[in-house]
């Protein structure tokens, strides 16, 4: 007995035996704010990786964007027309490129219809880069009969287009596009 009462706890000194078990919990069903929150977290991890590719994207690729829309539309008919010129003339040309040094030296022969060299034209050469307009080069080619001559200076290896045009009395006449691969430099002694 107890002094409160007649009741008394019993108490068992029996290590061997087992607590029960704390109550297990059910699931909680999943609520519409667990729903919301959820998506949330989601669409918010999504944009955020969005972004840092935007952003990414952006920061690495100059790209070649127009001053104005508007006007570079307005020239088409008038590039249409000089096409329509330089096949009229019947001129004919091959372009050559090879690494030399740090650069490439180009190599353009001209000809009229009937094979005869072009005379008087003024010709440069640029190599574009696909990518990175920052990269571009020129240089102005030394013209020797029909073959016009020169050394494009600090080309890295890669892809490129060699834009030609051959001016005569002020204006273009002729102009040409040619994708080219450069191939790394071989090194001296090695």
């Amino acid at each position: 007995m107890s002094c409160c009462g007649d009741f008394m706890m019993p108490f068992e000194e029996n290590p061997t035996r087992r607590r029960p078990a704390p109550p297990s919990r059910e699931p909680q069903p999943l609520s519409g704010r667990g729903v919301l929150v959820y998506l949330s977290l989601f669409f918010g991890a999504m944009a955020l990786a969005n972004g840092a590719l935007v952003y990414s994207a952006l920061r690495s690729l100059p790209g070649g964007a127009l001053a104005n829309s508007y006007d570079a539309s307005q020239s088409y008919n008038k590039s249409i027309a000089e096409a329509r010129a330089q096949d009229e003339r019947g001129w004919r040309a091959s372009v050559s490129a090879r690494p030399e040094g740090d650069g490439a030296r180009v190599v353009f022969e001209l000809r009229e219809r009937d094979g005869t060299p072009v005379g008087n034209a003024n010709v440069e050469a640029r190599f574009e880069h696909p990518s990175d307009r920052r990269v571009d080069r020129a240089a102005s080619l030394t013209q020797s009969g029909a073959t016009h001559e020169g050394l494009v200076r600090d080309l890295r290896p890669g892809q490129w287009t060699l834009v030609i045009e051959a001016r005569t009395v002020g204006e273009t006449a002729f102009v040409t596009r040619n994708r080219f691969r450069l191939a790394p430099t071989p090194k001296e002694g090695g």
